[in-house]
């Protein structure tokens, strides 16, 4: 399957090092569109699809910071509130939705630990460290959106409100109809005051272990209410927006992906999958829209690479597939020159080659480009691609020096995450249990990308702010 960072059981930076031993990118290709696709959009990774919880994260922490004084146990209980917060919103967010699913199902979409916070409402259980989201620092809501929170500066690196937070927390409040919401609480009457002393009044509770709000407690109403995920104010949402444009190049994009030439582009591919859909989107919607001004050529350069870096790391994934594909048709053990000869396998090992020869021209046109960018121009952008540019000119010599860097590309990589290879390579080679690949059928992947570039993530963001009209295949929902 492709390879996509949606996809990822746990947010660590690239490999989770609970997964099992092999993890989910066996040729280490990841990092690198990771790193191009944060040069368009910088903050957002493939698993922020609602604009709220941005929202939901400023709230988050100013409830941590009362939380924090009340129980003056100092910083070590301001993680553990948030977290108690998280909790607490997740499961008033889900007992809506169970109880009237068709005016919130849109409401709690997307919402992390949804899922399992339904469970446990149906088990008449709180919702814990134990019964929720595992790494839920990373994972809950505020974790998901938080590398892009501090890029706004709503959230500062220890987890407090930024100046731009508080200002988002004010608009929200004021739309909310909770003004007050900063006020020293203990003796302001106002809405806002009265709302989060109530709701740091249950965190509190939580956090201390003491309890659980009983399920007719006006305090699900309060969050729920407050933080449906579609519900979004108008100010509250040119604020987000805004916050988004402060980047250039980040603006830049949000803009050509509004324009019509993005848009019918992405709707045109949808059905293809995400990963056709946005090679369509960046390469026929928005290229062709650049100009010449220095932002525009900077993301021409990006894109010009991440379509060589696409071509050239499928045509990899392409032929490590393939050899997995010869090991399991052989009960996942073979000798080296069984492999090889294999008539079918050898015929599809040669054609990756070809395509490897046919595409190191564009790959080196597309680092010339890069390199005269001076924001990508250091060592973090080219390196990675001379890497796999000096490997792809070996492999596209034969078939069997196609195998030999595969594999050993395989075997560095995996070692560098400090996980056993999939493969083991002795007198025979032996595809270790529950890894390879999963289809009949020898792949293809020249045509669309392996890796996410945050498209439909930036879609839906914009769709939730009313800036765009169109349904977002968001691909499921998780724990």
């Amino acid at each position: 399957m492709p390879l996509t960072a949606a996809g990822f059981p746990i947010a660590t930076e690239f490999d989770p090092v609970e997964d099992p031993p092999g993890s989910i990118d066996p040729l280490g290709t990841l990092s690198y569109a990771e790193r191009l696709a944060e040069a368009l959009f910088p903050g957002m990774t493939g698993r922020m699809y609602r604009p709220r919880l941005l929202t939901m994260a400023v709230v988050a922490a100013a409830v941590a910071e009362l939380v924090v004084d009340e129980l003056g146990r100092g910083e070590e209980v301001r993680l553990e509130a948030r977290l108690a917060f998280e909790r607490l919103a997740a499961s008033a967010l889900a007992r809506m939705r169970v109880s009237d699913p068709d005016e919130w199902t849109n409401a709690a979409r997307r919402l992390p630990g949804r899922v399992l916070a339904q469970r446990a409402l149906k088990a008449g259980e709180p919702l814990t460290r134990h019964n929720f989201l595992r790494g839920q620092a990373v994972n809950g809501a505020s974790g998901v959106v938080l590398r892009l929170a501090r890029n706004l500066q709503f959230i500062d690196d220890h987890g407090r409100l930024g100046r731009a937070g508080r200002e988002l927390l004010l608009v929200w409040a004021d739309e909310q109809k909770i003004p007050g919401l900063l006020d020293e609480i203990s003796g302001s009457d106002r809405a806002g005051a009265k709302w989060i002393r109530e709701v740091v009044r249950f965190t509190s509770a939580v956090v201390s272990g003491q309890e659980w709000p009983g399920p007719n407690q006006r305090v699900w109403d309060m969050l729920a209410g407050a933080l449906r995920l579609d519900g979004t104010g108008p100010n509250e949402g040119k604020l987000l927006y805004s916050s988004l444009m402060a980047d250039a190049i980040r603006g830049r994009m949000i803009k050509l992906l509004e324009a019509r030439t993005a848009l019918s582009s992405y709707a045109d591919a949808a059905n293809s999958g995400r990963q056709q859909a946005e090679r369509v989107a960046l390469q026929n919607g928005v290229k062709p829209e650049l100009k010449t001004t220095a932002d525009d050529q900077t993301i021409s350069a990006i894109l010009a690479t991440i379509d060589a870096y696409e071509q050239m790391s499928g045509l990899f994934q392409q032929g490590f597939d393939g050899i997995n594909w010869a090991l399991k048709l052989r009960g996942g053990r073979a000798q080296p020159d069984a492999i090889s000869s294999d008539p079918r396998l050898s015929r599809y090992l040669e054609a990756t080659a070809a395509g490897i020869r046919r595409a190191l021209p564009r790959l080196d046109s597309a680092t010339r480009q890069l390199a005269a960018v001076p924001a990508c121009s250091g060592a973090e952008f080219l390196t990675p691609l001379q890497t796999i540019r000096d490997e792809a000119e070996r492999a596209a010599l034969s078939q069997s020096q196609l195998l030999d860097v595969l594999m050993e590309r395989h075997s560095r990589v995996q070692h560098e995450k400090r996980k056993s290879a999939w493969i083991e390579r002795d007198v025979e080679w032996t595809l270790m249990p529950g890894f390879g690949f999963e289809g009949t059928n020898l792949p293809r992947y020249d045509q669309m990308y392996l890796h996410g570039y945050r498209v439909p993530n930036m879609y839906s963001f914009l769709a939730d702010l009313g800036r765009v009209s169109m349904k977002v295949d968001d691909h499921g929902e998780t724990e």
